[in-house]
């Protein structure tokens, strides 16, 4: 029987569950597999792209391996309020013990041995000391332009390099990377990207094979391995860099609070049949934001601007994404620019760029 603090279970377990994934049909991606040995208590999962595993210490020199149902143990061990759980097995149960005594199935293959998970392969190096906590702010923003449904999978992907750059074609997102990464090249799946933001990472050794494409992530105790790169020989970066360089006529600033604020409202008024378009009209001394069906008229004044020979600016942009975009900018003004540029329309926060589309009007 292996005895071990109730916090720490519950603490590896709501780690390792993010990792299972709701968009692959394995059935690897929702269960748990269990692992005693060499002193250390190991929780594996996996989402098919990204292998997790997490390590706690235990005084114990039994050896054993289960798979389980992650979300019902991840469930079970948050609602067990004893100082310890212990976890023994029968042929058929993970026993798991706390304030009752629970079975838990073990799930096994067509040949009646417990399910394998994907070995986690050995790294070699020095690895690359990685503050994740800016990292992920950097993540964050990126996140914003990553697709959720896109049946053009080389876009799901952020792209690191001297810059974080994601993609949905409609919209672009572009910031500095950290500095360790800026002269690499990875161009990682977005629930590997997503993961490291809800995994609340902080620091990690970070270990890439350009033979094999394998990118591993260590701490003391968690491991994060996944194979990346896929799709990036047809990811559209010259264009999507033409995007970000794109030059325009005019730029003014705008209280990115007042324009949410502004959003927030306008967002009652369109339905379905406006397809989330929202009319942008930039002039000499302020923004107009008008619905589709006009229903909303509201005005936002510049602050600094640069609008020598405007008339009037007019941009159909999606309500939706525009304010994804400004959502996650973390300062109040935002410059936008336009005009001279019938594709899109550009924000900008000191460093960051976020680009989003105009939409051709019917």
């Amino acid at each position: 029987m292996i005895a071990i603090k109730t916090e720490k279970v519950q603490d590896m377990m709501n780690k390792a569950i993010k990792i299972c994934s709701s968009e692959s049909e394995s059935p690897l991606t929702s269960l748990v597999e269990v692992k005693v040995e060499g002193g250390y208590l190991h929780i594996t999962t996996t989402d098919t792209v990204i292998n997790f595993s997490i390590a706690e210490k235990v005084d114990s020199e039994e050896s054993m391996r289960v798979v389980v149902d992650a979300k019902l143990l991840t469930s079970l061990v948050n609602k067990i309020t004893t100082p310890e759980i212990r976890f023994h097995i029968n042929e058929n149960s993970l026993i798991i013990e706390g304030n009752g005594v629970y079975y838990l199935q073990i799930r096994l293959d067509d040949s009646g041995e417990v399910i394998t998970f994907p070995d986690i392969k050995e790294t070699s190096g020095e690895g690359i000391d990685i503050d994740f906590k800016e990292l992920n702010r950097r993540l964050e923003i990126a996140k914003s332009s990553i697709p959720t449904l896109f049946d053009a999978k080389e876009m799901n992907n952020y792209y690191l390099a001297s810059n974080i750059i994601t993609s949905d074609v409609f919209k672009i997102s572009s910031i500095p990377n950290i500095e360790p990464l800026k002269n690499m090249e990875l161009f990682i799946e977005r629930t590997l990207g997503n993961a490291f933001i809800a995994l609340g990472l902080e620091k990690g050794k970070l270990f890439y094979d350009k033979e094999t494409n394998i990118l591993t992530i260590l701490d003391t105790n968690y491991t994060i391995q996944s194979v990346i790169g896929r799709g990036r020989d047809i990811y559209p970066l010259n264009g999507i860099m033409d995007m970000i360089s794109s030059s325009y006529a005019y730029n003014a600033e705008i209280n990115k609070n007042e324009l949410l604020n502004l959003l927030d409202r306008a967002l009652l008024f369109v339905g379905d049949y406006d397809k989330n378009g929202i009319n942008l009209t930039f002039k000499p001394d302020r923004l107009t934001v008008t619905s589709v069906n006009a229903a909303v008229k509201e005005d936002i004044k510049y602050g600094e601007a640069n609008v020598d020979g405007l008339v009037e600016f007019n941009a159909l942009v999606d309500i939706k994404n525009l304010k994804d975009q400004l959502d996650v900018l973390p300062e109040e003004k935002v410059i936008m620019y336009f005009g001279d540029n019938e594709r899109a329309i550009k924000m900008v926060q000191k460093d960051i760029i976020q680009v989003s589309a105009i939409l051709e009007e019917d």
